[in-house]
């Protein structure tokens, strides 16, 4: 197989396995067209279209939180930072402390003046003002991140519990859906129902018609028979007849 027909065959089993997802499942159909960038009026019905609304501040309000944990992370490492930056001035103070007292220990009748002219003590002064600006630089970062992630908090929570509004009313919506549905299909049964009784009533029309042609059968079949009363005569007299006829094979009179 070449790699030209070993691309074609994956892009292909991507493209069937793509149309049979968005056959078997609505979700991966909606996400699919989102994608696709069809746009929510793309889709089947309204509920199809709130439900890729759903998704998509679904991936938002994921978005955010991910981003949200990511600044905690910061905030951290951060104040790890600025711990270090209190140690470091912690440090430095004490390095100062030490050079002053070296030099109190040198001449103990040592003036202000003479003690901001000591070279180790000039040194370990600047340590302490590095130190102090570098920690104070820091506890600014912290207080911003903390000012950020605060806001960032709450306003996940925010849309966090507004997602779950939209979420609560899309169900209602959905339900609301059913029960359309199960009134239409009262409405069907009810119509078919109106079609029965149609159906009735050019039955009983029909059936109408049924009796109109028996009678009308009887009336002709009467008409060739002759008037009624010829048909009682020949009746009577055919009934004598046989009287006759009877009375000549016993002899009686």
């Amino acid at each position: 197989m070449t790699i030209w027909a070993l691309i074609a065959y994956v892009l292909g089993a991507a493209v069937v396995g793509t149309l049979i997802g968005c056959v078997v499942s609505p979700s991966f159909r909606r996400n699919v067209l989102i994608l696709l960038g069809k746009g929510n009026n793309k889709l089947t019905t309204p509920i199809d279209r709130e439900l890729a609304l759903i998704a998509e501040q679904e991936g938002i309000v994921a978005g955010a939180s991910r981003k949200a944990s990511d600044l905690r992370g910061t905030l951290n490492n951060e104040r790890n930072k600025l711990a270090d930056k209190e140690k470091a001035l912690e440090a430095a103070n004490g390095d100062l402390d030490l050079a002053i007292s070296m030099a109190k220990g040198k001449n103990p009748n040592i003036t202000d003046a003479e003690l901001e002219a000591d070279a180790m003590v000039q040194q370990q002064a600047a340590n302490v003002q590095s130190a102090t600006s570098e920690r104070d630089i820091q506890a600014q970062t912290v207080a911003s991140i903390e000012q950020t992630v605060a806001v960032t908090k709450q306003a996940v929570t925010d849309a966090q519990a507004k997602l779950k509004e939209l979420q609560l009313t899309v169900k209602s919506h959905e339900a609301k859906a059913k029960a359309t549905s199960a009134l239409r299909g009262a409405a069907d049964v009810v119509d078919s129902f109106k079609g029965i009784n149609s159906t009735g009533a050019k039955i009983a029309r029909e059936g109408d018609k049924v009796n109109e042609e028996f009678e009308q059968a009887k009336a002709q079949l009467e008409d060739a028979q002759g008037p009624q009363a010829q048909r009682d005569f020949e009746a009577a007299k055919r009934a004598q007849g046989l009287g006759s006829i009877i009375k000549g094979r016993t002899g009686a009179k």
